[in-house]
C-alpha cells in the first residue's frame, strides 16, 4: 500500500533485447559493458573506466568498460542538470542508449592522459575541474548527435557563461582535445 504522501518511483530497466543491442553499441565503440546496482555507481548512471595493463609482451592493453545503473530511476535522471544539455528532452525510451552513447563519447573524446595528470598534479583543482566539465560536456554532445543527427542540441536554460568558459578551456588547451579516436571493435 502507498502512504500518502510519498511518491512511487519511476523506474527503467533493461528489457533482454535492449541489453542486448546496448552491449553490442557498447563493443562498436571498443567497450564492454556491464550492469551496476545504485550503491556501486556513486550517483551515477552510467559510468566508464579505462584500465591499462602491459601484456606479456610489453604492449599496453586497454580495457575500456561502461558500467551501466540497472534500474535507472527517471525523475532523478530527468533532475540532473549537466553542463548544457537539457536532459528533460531525452525520451524516456532513450535514457539507457543516450547513457551508452554518452559513455562511449568519453571512450573516444576524453583525453588519454586525464587520469595521470589528475594524480601527478599537472593540472591544478581549478584546471581539473574544467577538465572534467570539458569532458561531460563533449561526451553529451557526441551521445545527442549520434542519437538525433538531424535534431538541434536542446540546451539548459542559463547555461551559457558556463558552457562559453569550457570552450574557453578546451581552445586554450586544445592540444588536449585531439579528434575524436577510432573506436576499434571488440
Amino acid at each position: 500500500m502507498l502512504q500518502l504522501g510519498l511518491k512511487a518511483r519511476d523506474l527503467i530497466s533493461l528489457s533482454y533485447n535492449l541489453y542486448n543491442e546496448l552491449a553490442s553499441l557498447a563493443k562498436q565503440g571498443g567497450c564492454i559493458m556491464e550492469l551496476r546496482k545504485k550503491e556501486n555507481m556513486c550517483g551515477a548512471n552510467g559510468w566508464f573506466y579505462k584500465k591499462g595493463y602491459l601484456d606479456f609482451d610489453g604492449r599496453e592493453i586497454h580495457n575500456n568498460t561502461i558500467y551501466l545503473l540497472e534500474p535507472i530511476d527517471v525523475d532523478l535522471f530527468y533532475s540532473f542538470i549537466p553542463t548544457e544539455l537539457d536532459g528533460r528532452k531525452i525520451p524516456r525510451d532513450q535514457i539507457y542508449r543516450f547513457v551508452v552513447y554518452h559513455e562511449i563519447g568519453h571512450a573516444l573524446l576524453d583525453p588519454l592522459q586525464k587520469s595521470i595528470w589528475h594524480a601527478n598534479g599537472t593540472l591544478n583543482e581549478d584546471k581539473m575541474r574544467l577538465l572534467k566539465g570539458a569532458c561531460e560536456l563533449r561526451a553529451d554532445r557526441y551521445a545527442w548527435e549520434s542519437l538525433f543527427p538531424s535534431q538541434p542540441l536542446p540546451k539548459t536554460e542559463g547555461c551559457q557563461f558556463l558552457v562559453a568558459k569550457l570552450e574557453a578551456f578546451m581552445i586554450e588547451h586544445k592540444n588536449l582535445f585531439t579528434a575524436i579516436r577510432t573506436p576499434k571493435p571488440l
